[in-house]
């Protein structure tokens, strides 16, 4: 992805799109084998000494929840 920088360091995508920084986010998430679980609805999450386990039925290392 091309970037420019403007006043005081700010760095943004060439193009001024926020969809370009998303793209290029999903496609490293995905070349590195990561799951997307999308319009989920969690109701529990559970944490072990290792993994967590989201509703009895997803068990990960790593979770990233996200909202809005």
């Amino acid at each position: 992805m091309k970037t420019k920088i403007e006043d005081h360091e700010r760095v943004f995508p060439g193009d001024n799109k926020s969809q370009s920084v998303i793209d290029v986010l999903k496609k490293i998430c995905i070349k590195n084998g990561v799951e997307f679980k999308l319009n989920h609805h969690v109701k529990e999450i559970k944490k072990t000494k290792s993994n967590f386990i989201i509703d009895g039925k997803f068990t990960t290392k790593n979770l990233i929840v996200a909202t809005g």
